[in-house]
């Protein structure tokens, strides 16, 4: 078979500099695993890496859950885990972090993560279990660099304000983001305003903000994570009060996909003691409860195996007083 000049050339694939980048970019600097052990495993049965990369540049990840079901607790950890170094400096105590920049943005109503905390509280645990006595000035030290990497943006809760910080963000380029945690982007809308502000041709409305996270995820690779309250679960299924444009798992792809949907349930455990129970035995309670369990499903739409189905598989994590511990179940 004889080959044409034309017959070559349209099997030469073609494509800017930037896709090339971010081509290379993918394979030779992934994200990580979340270090939540349960969830990494499933995450990578349903889409397999040979780095052990459990999360995908680009990916597009929703935590959805009732109030007190841990969405800020494990967006704080996302959070740590990307700030921290690898290595606590100046000592060979890892810490399991990737040292990269991060974002959070969340509306002045909604509460401050407990970041601060969280990271001390994890790097002594770090230490203790590598038998070091950090000082004073080493966690101090640790803490202040990784806070020097985060961004914090504190949009009102009006389309345009999340749309121009989230430009202000593609903006960063040789600085930007390898994670952005969106926490509580639905809190300050209900549904006629969601609606009223995507259908408006005046102003930015929440398809601008969807455009803008989709530009972060495909030009630079930014990983994000947006929490979101779910008031009502159907069909086994937590779903967000908000309606289109917000994105929904297995709803045929869409214009903004999510890579990840994570349902938190909750502690296994109910949060409130028996009626018959004493002050003396509540009190008791309160004091064992150093670590709770707390479950959540996981789906990736399109993945291999359950977690790619509705149905999704189960996963735990602790969660204590400075924050969240990764353990397995079982």
């Amino acid at each position: 078979m004889t080959s044409t000049t034309d017959s070559l050339l349209a099997e030469i694939g073609t494509g800017t500099a930037a896709e090339l980048a971010m081509g290379v970019a993918y394979t030779t600097a992934p994200p990580g695993p979340t270090f939540l052990p349960e969830l990494d495993a499933l995450l990578l049965s349903a889409r397999p890496h040979a780095g052990g990369s459990s999360l995908q540049r680009g990916d597009l990840v929703e935590l959805i859950g009732p109030s007190g079901s841990g969405k800020s607790t494990l967006s704080t950890f996302l959070l740590m885990t990307a700030l921290l170094p690898p290595v606590l400096p100046q000592t060979t105590v890892p810490l399991g972090g990737r040292g990269m920049p991060a974002s959070l943005l969340s509306p002045p109503s909604s509460p401050p993560l407990r970041l601060v905390d969280s990271m001390r509280a994890h790097i002594e645990r770090c230490c203790a279990a590598a038998s070091h006595s950090p000082t004073a000035q080493q966690v101090e030290g640790a803490v202040n660099a990784a806070l020097a990497r985060l961004t914090v943006l504190r949009p009102r809760p009006r389309a345009a304000h999340w749309a121009i910080a989230l430009h202000r963000l593609l903006a960063l380029r040789g600085d930007a983001p390898a994670l952005i945690v969106v926490d509580g982007l639905g809190n300050g809308f209900w549904p006629e305003r969601w609606a009223d502000e995507t259908k408006t041709t005046r102003d930015a409305g929440m398809r601008d903000v969807w455009d803008a996270l989709t530009a972060l995820r495909a030009q630079l690779g930014t990983v994000v994570v947006v929490t979101v309250q779910g008031l009502r679960p159907a069909g086994g299924l937590f779903k967000p009060h908000l309606p289109a444009p917000y994105p929904a798992p297995f709803d045929g792809g869409g214009k903004w996909p999510l890579n990840v949907h994570i349902t938190l349930l909750g502690p296994a455990r109910s949060l409130q003691l028996p009626a018959e129970s004493t002050l003396a035995e509540a009190l008791r309670e309160r004091r064992n409860q150093d670590v709770r369990t707390y479950r959540g499903v996981v789906r990736v739409p399109g993945g291999a195996g359950t977690v790619g189905t509705p149905t999704g598989a189960h996963f735990a994590f602790g969660i204590y007083e400075h924050g969240l511990v990764p353990f397995n179940a079982s």
